[in-house]
C-alpha cells in the first residue's frame, strides 16, 4: 500500500543473496465529477423528462439512475416519463472502470398543464328553417384554441362564432377545446332546425288572437319573401313582399267572406335557396 503516486522499485532477494529489482509507475485514477440537468416536455397524460448527463468521467464508466418513482435505468442519459405531479428526487450512481465512485442528486417538481373544460351555451334549441342564425357563447376553461363542428359539415375556430343553419332537422354541436400542449376536451349539445310553418285558420274579428295570416312571431332572417292569397275562384286578393305585413282578412277595405282561401309563399334564404310554400286556409270570423 502506497501513500502517493510516483515511480517505485521493488527489489526481491532469495534465500542464497541472488536479488533483482523492478520498477513500477503507481497512478491515482480520478473519481468522477458527476453532474446532470433535466429537460421536461409536458404532454396531456404524462410529463416526459430527458436527463442530460454531464458527468466528467473516465471512458467505461457505467450509470445507475433512480427516478424517485421506483424506476432505475442503466442508460447513459435516460428519458423517463411521470404520471403523477409532485416532487421527485433523482439521484444518479457513477462508478468508474477502475471502481472509483460518486454520486450526485437533483430534486425537481412535475407540475402537469390544466386540463381544458369545454363548455357553450346557446339560446334558443329550437330555431325556425329561415330564423336559424345562432350565437354561440364559449363557456370553455383552460383553453387557448377551439374548433366547432356544427353537425352540418361546416366547421369554425373562433371563439364565440355565429352560425346559419341551413337545412332541416338536429343538429349536434360539437366543441373541442385545447389548452397549450394540444390536449382537449369536448361538449356537445344539440339544436333543432324546424321546418317553415304556416297555420291552417285565422280568426280576424280584431279580438287580439290570431288576427293575420300569417303573423310571424319571430324575424325571419331572409333575403326575399312573398305571399299571395287567392280566394276560391283564384283570384288573387292579397300580396305582399315581406313578412312583417300579413294579411288582415280584407280586399279593398272590405271584410271578406268566411271560407276557404290559398296561399302562396315564396321565400329565399340566405344561401340563395329559394323555397314555395302552397296550401289552403279557412278564414273564420
Amino acid at each position: 500500500t502506497v501513500n502517493s503516486i510516483g515511480n517505485y522499485q521493488v527489489t526481491a532477494t532469495s534465500a542464497f543473496g541472488c536479488t533483482t529489482t523492478n520498477s513500477y509507475t503507481v497512478n491515482e485514477r480520478p473519481e468522477p465529477q458527476v453532474d446532470f440537468s433535466i429537460q421536461q416536455s409536458p404532454s396531456c397524460n404524462e410529463i416526459l423528462v430527458q436527463f442530460v448527463n454531464s458527468t466528467v468521467a473516465e471512458q467505461g464508466t457505467t450509470y445507475f439512475w433512480e427516478f424517485g418513482d421506483n424506476k432505475t435505468s442503466i442508460k447513459t442519459a435516460p428519458q423517463h416519463s411521470y404520471y403523477t405531479p409532485g416532487d421527485y428526487t433523482v439521484k444518479l450512481y457513477a462508478t468508474s472502470p477502475y471502481g472509483c465512485k460518486s454520486d450526485d442528486t437533483l430534486t425537481f417538481n412535475v407540475d402537469f398543464p390544466p386540463a381544458p373544460i369545454a363548455s357553450f351555451t346557446f339560446s334558443p334549441d329550437i330555431v325556425s328553417i329561415y330564423n336559424s342564425t345562432i350565437r354561440f357563447s364559449n363557456t370553455s376553461q383552460n383553453a387557448v384554441r377551439y374548433k366547432w363542428n356544427f353537425g352540418n359539415g361546416q366547421f369554425s375556430d373562433e371563439i364565440n362564432p355565429v352560425h346559419t343553419f341551413d337545412r332541416v332537422g338536429e343538429q349536434m354541436i360539437t366543441l373541442f377545446a385545447y389548452n397549450s400542449e394540444a390536449c382537449y376536451d369536448e361538449y356537445q349539445l344539440p339544436i333543432e332546425v324546424v321546418p317553415f310553418w304556416v297555420p291552417n285558420a285565422f280568426t280576424p274579428n280584431n279580438d287580439g288572437k290570431n288576427d293575420y295570416f300569417f303573423e310571424a312571431d319571430y324575424t325571419l332572417n331572409i333575403q326575399a319573401f312573398t305571399m299571395q292569397i287567392f280566394d276560391r275562384w283564384g283570384k288573387q286578393i292579397y300580396f305582399t313582399d315581406s313578412f312583417s305585413k300579413p294579411w288582415d282578412g280584407n280586399v279593398d277595405g272590405n271584410p271578406a267572406m268566411n271560407g276557404i282561401y290559398t296561399y302562396l309563399i315564396s321565400v329565399t334564404s340566405l344561401s340563395n335557396k329559394k323555397t314555395e310554400f302552397k296550401g289552403t286556409f279557412s278564414l273564420v270570423r
